[in-house]
């Protein structure tokens, strides 16, 4: 307090340093950066754009498909690119997607499975409701295994290999529709 009681008068904030200021010039929204992993927090990742510039990545950015937890797929002082996606001068925010720099996997999915009717994936684990499995491109899939017999599940053992019928892409979940139906005759 100033004399009298009064309250003591603050100055007004002004926003980033002038030396804040000319590192964030350089910096372009929609550019993609490679950009080291600084720290890893269970809602995202903060990254080095260089010249002591600070970025995030969301959770939601950091891939197409969830990311249960950051810290299990990056590391601190891994290289990654990211695209920057929003960008305060006056605060030297700035916000970053890698999800934007990989490709879509429901495009790939498209592109890989589009006109295909069966595929041949490998049985990687089960439990009472779904069969996990590895396709061909070496994406994970699960599949439920309701309506399945007894020894049908019995049958579907890790490393055995499994005929599913390719049902469509699911374009929002980005995952192959897939459905256990009696395998193809591949004897004609």
């Amino acid at each position: 307090k100033a004399q009298g009681g009064a309250p003591a008068k603050t100055r007004p904030k002004r926003g980033a340093s002038q030396a804040l200021k000319e590192r964030v010039a350089s910096i372009k929204v929609g550019a993609t950066y490679r950009v080291q992993v600084a720290s890893v927090a269970e809602y995202g990742v903060s990254v080095h754009l260089g010249s002591g510039l600070l970025g995030f990545i969301p959770k939601d950015e950091l891939h197409w498909r969830r990311v249960g937890l950051p810290g299990q797929k990056f590391v601190a002082g891994q290289v990654i690119e990211a695209v920057v996606t929003r960008l305060n001068r006056g605060t030297g925010e700035v916000e970053l997607s890698r999800r934007r720099t990989v490709p879509d996997p429901a495009v790939e999915l498209v592109r890989h499975y589009g006109s295909v009717e069966w595929v041949l994936a490998l049985v990687h684990s089960l439990d009472s409701s779904r069969i996990f499995l590895r396709l061909p491109t070496g994406d994970p899939e699960a599949v439920p295994t309701k309506g399945l017999s007894a020894p049908a599940l019995s049958a579907n053992k890790p490393g055995s290999q499994l005929w599913l019928h390719v049902d469509g892409v699911d374009r929002s979940r980005r995952r192959l529709r897939l459905s256990i139906k009696p395998p193809p005759d591949v004897s004609d």
